[in-house]
């Protein structure tokens, strides 16, 4: 299997691209609540400089879909190549679990609610039910 990269670039929009074996984060002072890189600077100097830090995560192959529980400081990552996603925690940016889903996902969306996490299953035509145990 290729291995591809994920990039994000956020400010104004979120706007997220693919190709590559890595999930890039971008931390935006005040944008990304609850997500934070331990000594890393929300913003670097002002002079021209954007205002953001990016970082690279290792998940699975294929990532595509990126979403965030601002409310358990997670990140999920869709991984359509292996069939997975990738758990992140938002305090280390480390991969803190894979979990096998149907054929692959797609698109992925928390309800920070119920603490659900729901994964499009693009190939299977099915919705994976993800309940975090904590």
């Amino acid at each position: 299997m290729s291995r591809s990269t994920v990039s994000a670039a956020l400010g104004g929009g979120r706007r997220w691209g693919l190709r590559s074996s890595a999930l890039a984060v971008a931390a935006v002072s005040g944008l990304m609540a609850g997500l934070v890189l331990p000594g890393v600077p929300a913003a670097v100097a002002s002079g021209g400089a954007t205002p953001y830090t990016m970082l690279s995560v290792n998940v699975g192959s294929d990532p595509y879909g990126v979403a965030v529980d601002g409310a358990t400081d997670t990140i999920y990552a869709t991984n359509g190549g292996s069939g997975t996603v990738s758990v992140i925690g938002g305090a280390t940016n480390a991969v803190t679990a894979t979990i096998n889903v149907g054929t692959n996902p797609f698109g992925v969306a928390v309800d920070e609610t119920t603490d659900t996490i729901y994964a499009a299953n693009e190939g299977s035509g099915t919705v994976s039910v993800i309940i975090p145990l904590r």
